[in-house]
């Protein structure tokens, strides 16, 4: 008989076990485990003692009258799979352009829930749903659960946050730690996912950085890795700047002098070149177009120096331009990350032309 196992004995580990707790990756779990002829164990299984560790290889010896497996398992030491930041990484830039980062995290959230609600407790069922309280979810597909927003074509998700967390049911708040969210109908059938995987989800740390993409890897198991791509803003930056100078000509109806330089001191019938200019910004931000104020009398932000120029004479010898100076004339969002998203690339086109030219 195995000297490590003897009838009317439990089953045993044969000591030492290697436990392997990670930050930055799952955690790992190998030992040689004893027990009776009767008892089998599978890669996939749970390991015995060990609930949150999967085996994912497994050696068995038969003596005759035991078992001996030698094991290998992934997964939760602590049984609590939560989700792990795994490393990360940022683009900061200074055009005209969207930001972004790629967190990589390993989680067992990855993918959605089927939910269902009773409206007279505010409270969601999803069987082993794995949340704890202070878990950020968004909802999806949802029949039913009026008073709750979920992700659909045309409306993004509201982020909430989980309370109230029990194995199979919880219930949702608005703010972490906030009260629970009264829904006033049943909800018949959706789903609940992570918002740390739910694209269009904003970001916990950067309320303009939204989740855009997630590419999701695993290797056959309940967990996954998942690299997570954010875009958007993480703070105000300079924008980019275009000046253009397009032909403004204007000839007098009657002969004047010219004070300028290279000018004339005899009046003589005259046709001037002026320079139209337009000044074009590109940049990031979360305010709404302003349309309303086009066309206006409006500086841009950092006007250039604009060469002074003075039309001397009597008002019948000129025409007005309205609108003169600086102008506001065109705004536009060159490039958006979704049309419910407030993030957006911007484009505003100013002119400048000369207040009053000769008839």
């Amino acid at each position: 008989m195995n000297s490590s196992f003897s009838a009317g004995t439990l089953p045993a580990w044969r000591h030492p076990i290697r436990l392997r707790r990670r930050i930055d990756d799952i955690d790992s779990l190998s030992g040689d485990y004893v027990c009776a002829r009767s008892t089998t164990l599978t890669v996939g299984d749970a390991v015995p003692g060990y609930a949150g560790m999967t085996i994912i290889g497994l050696e068995e010896t038969d003596s005759g009258v035991s078992h001996q497996y030698s094991i290998e398992a992934e997964g939760s030491l602590n049984g609590l799979y939560e989700s792990k930041l795994l490393d990360r990484s940022e683009v900061r830039t200074l055009g005209p352009t969207f930001e972004t980062f790629v967190e990589r995290r390993l989680s067992w959230h990855t993918g959605r829930k089927a939910i269902t609600g009773t409206a007279s407790t505010d409270t969601i069922t999803c069987t082993a749903h794995g949340y704890a309280d202070g878990q950020r979810v968004v909802l999806h597909g949802l029949t039913g659960g009026s008073g709750l927003t979920g992700q659909t074509s045309s409306v993004l998700g509201t982020v909430y946050y989980v309370r109230d967390a029990a194995t199979n049911s919880f219930k949702l708040a608005t703010t972490a730690g906030g009260s629970a969210v009264n829904f006033t109908s049943d909800i018949s059938a959706g789903y609940v996912l992570a918002a740390e995987f739910s694209p269009g989800s904003v970001h916990p740390d950067w309320p303009s950085m939204y989740l855009v993409a997630v590419q999701l890897m695993d290797r056959n198991t309940g967990w996954r890795t998942a690299d997570c791509q954010y875009a958007g803003l993480m703070w105000d930056k300079p924008y980019h700047r275009i000046i253009t100078c397009n032909g403004q000509q204007f000839s007098s109806s009657e002969p004047i002098a010219v004070d300028l330089t290279g000018g004339w001191t005899d009046p003589l019938y005259s046709t001037f070149h002026l320079p139209e200019i337009v000044l074009t910004d590109t940049f990031v931000s979360t305010a709404t177009l302003a349309t309303s104020s086009v066309p206006s009398i409006a500086t841009p932000t950092n006007a250039p120096t604009i060469q002074s120029l003075s039309l001397d004479g009597d008002d019948d010898l000129f025409t007005w331009n309205y609108p003169y100076g600086w102008s506001f004339m065109e705004v536009s969002d060159v490039e958006t990350l979704n049309a419910q998203i407030s993030i957006k690339i911007h484009r505003a086109s100013y002119r400048y032309i000369w207040p009053k030219s000769f008839k």
